[in-house]
Parts: C-alpha cells; sequence; structure tokens
C-alpha cells in the first residue's frame, strides 16, 4: 500500500527587496526568510561559505493540514492565498517570483493530476508551482540510478 503525504507552502524570492513587509502584510508563519547578501549558514547557525544568498527568499508555511489529497490541498491553499491576491500582484510586479510549494512525501512511485480549473486558479494568483518529490530511498527503483555504463 502507497503511503503519502503533501504538505504545502508559499514561497517568495526576488533579487533585491527585503521581503519581511511582505510576509507581514501576507500574515502567514515564515519558517524560512533571509535577505540578498545574507551569509549563508548550516542549520545550527554557523557560516557554511563566504558568500552570500544572492536572492532574499521566504518559505510561508500556509496553514493547510498536510494531506494526501493534491487537489484538496491546493483548492485550500488557493483559498487560503485568495483573499491576498492584491499583495502578491504587488509583489509579482515588482520583480519577485510567488509559488505555491508542494512536498510530496511517498514510499512509492505514482501520480496525480491538477485539473485546469486549478491551473487556472493559480495563473489568476500569479503564482508559479514549485513541484518537490521526496521517495523514501529503501522503496527507490533502482532502475533509475544511473551506471558506470
Amino acid at each position: 500500500m502507497t503511503t503519502r503525504k503533501i504538505e504545502f507552502s508559499l514561497r517568495l524570492r526576488h533579487e533585491s527587496a527585503d521581503l519581511t513587509p511582505i510576509v507581514r502584510q501576507l500574515g502567514f508563519h515564515a519558517s524560512a526568510i533571509w535577505k540578498r547578501g545574507d551569509h549563508k549558514s548550516n542549520n545550527p547557525g554557523g557560516p557554511v561559505n563566504p558568500g552570500g544568498h544572492e536572492a532574499s527568499y521566504c518559505n510561508l508555511k500556509l496553514g493547510v493540514a498536510a494531506t494526501t489529497s493534491l487537489e484538496d490541498g491546493l483548492l485550500e491553499s488557493i483559498a487560503r492565498l485568495q483573499p491576498k491576491a492584491a499583495e502578491i500582484e504587488k509583489f509579482v510586479r515588482s520583480g519577485g517570483t510567488a509559488s505555491l510549494a508542494i512536498a510530496w512525501f511517498s514510499d512509492a512511485v505514482g501520480g496525480d493530476r491538477i485539473p485546469a480549473s486549478v491551473v487556472a486558479d493559480l495563473a489568476r494568483l500569479n503564482l508559479t508551482l514549485d513541484i518537490y518529490l521526496y521517495l523514501s530511498p529503501a522503496n527507490q527503483d533502482e532502475s533509475f540510478l544511473p551506471t558506470d555504463d
């Protein structure tokens, strides 16, 4: 039996702007945020390299419960973002990118379909779609792994 969990978040990127004001306007919890030029760091907070981030970034938790239904999670995410459409549009017009991010965790290979109406709703909100697949390593199909041939 396939086990999967799907999580949804809003990811904002901008080449130069500080994202703190838009995060405040949107009202969602930022699980990660940095400004262009901030030093990169590892999980404990120590520096990874002398360089800084090339762009500003934040990941906002939408408060959508982790689900096994892609369509239900998308619809709930859109419903939570719809009241913020004007703020998102202004941010995108300023040169930013706003993405609805899907983190799909699964122990088997599978798939799903996103209805055209949902894609249209995302476009109306000026959102791109980021999809991250996380397969359980124990069950990955080894035929997809590179060979030395």
